[in-house]
């Protein structure tokens, strides 16, 4: 078709598409322009909160760099704890000479040290300060006349030290119950494994079979046996006189303390 095959009328018309689609164009630039004043201001708020960003990001660090020290802290209190049980053995070696025999500290807290003193006939249960050390001065004496010759004491894991077991070598086990919680114990006994049936001879030593505290553990100086009582019922807290089983091994020669692994196995 040739230019001046084209009418009038044609041209009007395509003159009035191109007029429309012109009045669309400039709606869509008055939605661009409506659209950058909206990004305007939360470009504003994105940039207050990078500052904000920044300062929460050094929190994190400042609270992650906290937590580490404290695991530090616990290993080392966990040492401390594993030196005590070191002096307390080699107290133990010579007993002769100064007579304390025995020492544990209770096993999740770690705040309370009690010392088995044979030629006293009673434990003395100290307090950790706040700096670490155990106070001088005992807060509770246990046993004088109701112990003979105490030779080991043993804290179970149940309720952090809620039981206190205490070995003699007059052949029994005193067993007492925190009382209250102000880390006092009963003054009585209120479990005893003795007698015959026991079967306990010269029982030095002492422990509570982690993790649930099922059995108690005693070794016999006399028989050579290591022998394990069942524990009947937690509340009240009830152990067999019997031994359920016992130990015996030809190495096992006048055994005198006993240890066991946190998880029981």
């Amino acid at each position: 078709m040739a230019v001046t095959d084209i009418s009038a009328a044609e041209v009007a018309a395509v003159a009035a598409q191109i007029a429309a689609i012109g009045s669309q164009v400039l709606a869509v630039h008055a939605d661009v322009l409506s659209v950058g004043a909206n990004i305007r201001p939360i470009l504003r708020d994105v940039l207050a909160i990078r500052p904000n960003v920044s300062l929460i990001a050094s929190y994190v660090r400042t609270v992650v760099h906290t937590i580490a020290p404290l695991r530090v802290v616990v290993v080392e209190i966990s040492l401390i704890g594993a030196k005590v049980s070191l002096v307390g053995t080699q107290i133990s070696l010579v007993r002769v000479e100064i007579f304390l025999v025995g020492a544990n500290i209770g096993p999740v807290s770690g705040n309370i040290l009690a010392v088995a003193t044979s030629e006293s006939n009673s434990v003395l249960l100290f307090r950790r300060n706040r700096d670490g050390r155990f106070n001088n001065a005992p807060y509770q004496i246990i046993g004088k006349s109701l112990l003979h010759y105490p030779h080991d004491v043993s804290f179970s894991t149940w309720n952090d030290g809620g039981l206190l077991a205490v070995a003699q070598r007059a052949g029994a086990i005193a067993i007492y119950a925190k009382n209250g919680s102000n880390g006092d114990y009963t003054p009585v006994p209120i479990v005893e494994i003795s007698g015959p049936e026991s079967k306990l001879a010269f029982s030095d030593g002492v422990v509570f079979v982690p993790p649930r505290d099922h059995y108690l553990a005693a070794c016999n100086l006399e028989l050579g046996t290591i022998s394990f009582f069942r524990r009947a019922t937690f509340s009240p807290p009830v152990f067999a006189n019997t031994p359920e089983f016992e130990l015996r091994h030809e190495n096992i020669y006048h055994p005198d303390g006993l240890g066991l692994s946190s998880c029981g196995k």
